[in-house]
């Protein structure tokens, strides 16, 4: 009878799991994925076979992100169906636990989450590098590439203590052409120098500018008193920021997205060691890959009343009740956690783990409840 009791769970919760993490992943990948890809088609001409590429090499994240709602939504339907089919009463009235009735779901949840970790740990940083890597290649094919269609460009130069050396700015471009382009040069003297050029011509590494200006701002005259110095050009070569190290895979520095459990944790000593402070996104990163096995899990066990809520027939419509009011409660309470340990107003490692521990001590404690009733 439990070969078949487990059997009967497992069909129905991965028929169940396959629709709940196809529509949430369906709903999030044709909004916010398919916004960002299709940035590059119109501002850099990526080719529509390279955007297909990019947008395939999504898709594993998003089933990471999703699995968790799959797991909730499958739960909820087979536990209501199994309750609105007096299955579960009938199960009990043989002799058979609720723990061991409901032992298949959380084998189930257990698996999932295993499943969702190395998924998240072996595929989706490769698949989201390869993705970021392609759109940087498509962008790189624009001479000075544009940002969500905007031509100007700002830039700095650093120092080797980090402190900001130089600023560039170009107020438009057309083709190859620059217009009005600003320079700010700072040294450790505190020597202020102002360029400006009304016209320019971009050519890659270096630019040249014509019909300018430069005006020394911290000039002083005979008298020490403060003075700006003005020397015209016709032609000056400039050699502004690296423009397309930002678009170079190889130079970039990844998103905390796009590292493993180990490389985010080397990451962060690495910050600490130098005295940084590290950035609230890699502390979410690192927690939400440690918490994923578990999460899974958590909701599969904060859906447990489901099967004894409304046991009596004019009352099954509560057990699909409270599984909406689940379905919504927590992955609104995860956005509210994760916002506030954005803005500082709470810790990345309460953010992860909060909602899941909540909900499953929640569903723990009503089941214990309902069962005594």
């Amino acid at each position: 009878m439990f070969k078949t009791l487990d059997r009967y769970c497992y069909f129905e919760f991965m028929v169940m799991l396959l629709v709940g993490t196809t529509l949430p992943a369906g709903l999030l990948f044709f909004t916010d994925k398919i916004k960002d890809l299709q940035s590059y088609m119109k501002d850099f001409g990526c080719p529509f076979d390279l955007y297909i590429l990019m947008t395939t090499m999504q898709l594993p994240d998003i089933i990471v992100h999703c699995l968790p709602a799959g797991v909730l939504i499958a739960t909820i339907l087979v536990l209501y169906r199994m309750m609105s089919d007096y299955e579960i009463v009938a199960l009990q009235s043989s002799g058979v636990s609720l723990l061991r009735i409901f032992q298949p779901f959380l084998v189930l949840g257990i698996a999932v989450g295993l499943f969702s970790f190395l998924v998240n740990e072996l595929v989706v940083p490769r698949s989201l590098k390869m993705s970021t890597k392609l759109a940087l290649l498509a962008a790189s094919r624009s001479d000075l590439p544009e940002a969500q269609g905007v031509h100007d460009f700002k830039g700095v130069i650093k120092d080797e203590n980090g402190n900001v050396s130089e600023v560039y700015l170009v107020g438009s471009r057309k083709g190859n052409n620059l217009t009005n382009t600003l320079l700010f040069k700072f040294d450790q003297e505190k020597n202020v120098k102002l360029l400006y050029a009304p016209e320019g011509l971009f050519k890659g590494a270096g630019w040249l500018l014509f019909n300018g200006h430069e005006y020394d701002l911290s000039a002083v005259n005979s008298k020490g008193l403060p003075s700006i110095r003005n020397t015209n050009f016709s032609k000056m070569a400039i050699s502004p920021p690296d423009l397309m190290a930002k678009f170079d895979p190889d130079k970039r520095e990844p998103e905390p997205s796009e590292m493993n459990t180990v490389q985010l944790i080397d990451k962060i000593a690495s910050l600490k060691k130098q005295g940084n402070q590290v950035p609230v996104e890699h502390q979410l990163n690192l927690n939400y890959n440690l918490a994923s096995p578990l999460t899974c899990l958590f909701i599969v066990i904060a859906a447990f009343p489901i099967g004894l809520l409304g046991r009596r027939r004019h009352k099954t419509a509560i057990g699909l009740s409270y599984g909406g009011f689940l379905l919504f409660f927590y992955f609104t309470f995860e956005q509210i956690t994760w916002a506030l340990a954005r803005n500082g107003f709470l810790s990345p490692t309460v953010a992860v783990w909060t909602p899941g521990i909540v909900i499953a001590a929640s569903g723990l404690a009503l089941t214990f409840w309902l069962s005594k009733k």
